[in-house]
């Protein structure tokens, strides 16, 4: 049984903090306010964090991790690590939402997006619609293509050339899919090549402020957030 005198639980708006003598403190939830919360007491964040089962409860989100990170990363000692207690599919989710709120989204996120017009107006059938968004994964990691932009963009060369190396590199590539050729004429490809370009241009400035490189973003996530995991029998591992 606990000795009541040496434990304290705070009681704040859709979070608990639970304060036990001779630990960290742990908090359970995460929701938006909880930065300001803490800072108008005059108190630190904890370290040691539990998410609720259910983040959107009524229409309402109790999910804010955001602050904290950046309270950890910039107003924090380096050595300071958070340890988030979750579920597996939890931290999945964690990792995707901070990988998006942190760094933005990625290449290929970027150019899934901007290719979505053609993609609706296209006519492809479900098994197809999957075949161009690994189409456009692979646009995104070519590192031929990803070389070719750099290179002229480090010579100053001008855009309508870079466009047009670009069309030159992709022309063969989708040529060799019959299934997205029947659908890629001259002026197609033109603004194929187009997008590509508008994307990898604003990567590129993304990336002169971006906290780490792409490839880098899970493990850089991984050296700040600890994930303890709830087994099926709601242990902790």
């Amino acid at each position: 049984m606990a000795d009541h005198k040496n434990v304290h639980i705070f009681k704040g708006y859709n979070f608990r903090v639970l304060t036990v003598k001779g630990f960290d403190p742990v908090c359970f939830g995460c929701p938006p306010g909880i930065v300001k919360d803490f800072g108008k007491r005059g108190e630190s964040l904890p370290s040691h964090y539990v998410l609720p089962i259910r983040t959107f409860v009524r229409g309402k989100n109790h999910f804010d991790f955001e602050f904290i990170i950046y309270t950890f990363l910039f107003a924090r000692p380096s050595s300071d690590k958070i340890t988030v207690y979750c579920t597996a599919d939890q931290r999945e989710r964690f990792i995707s939402i901070l990988q998006e709120t942190l760094f933005g989204p990625t290449f290929s996120q970027m150019l899934q997006a901007q290719f979505r017009g053609f993609s609706r107006g296209a006519g492809f059938s479900p098994a197809e619609e999957k075949r161009f968004e690994a189409f456009l994964e692979g646009m995104a990691s070519h590192q031929k293509l990803a070389g070719t932009f750099n290179r002229l963009l480090k010579n100053d060369v001008p855009d309508r050339e870079i466009k047009s190396e670009i069309k030159v590199f992709l022309e063969p590539v989708i040529r060799r899919k019959k299934w997205l050729s029947v659908r890629v004429n001259a002026r197609v490809l033109s603004q194929f090549a187009q997008n590509y370009l508008l994307c990898a241009q604003i990567k590129k400035e993304m990336d002169l402020f971006s906290l780490t490189e792409e490839k880098n973003q899970r493990d850089f996530i991984q050296r700040l957030v600890q994930f303890r995991l709830f087994g099926k029998d709601n242990s902790v591992t």
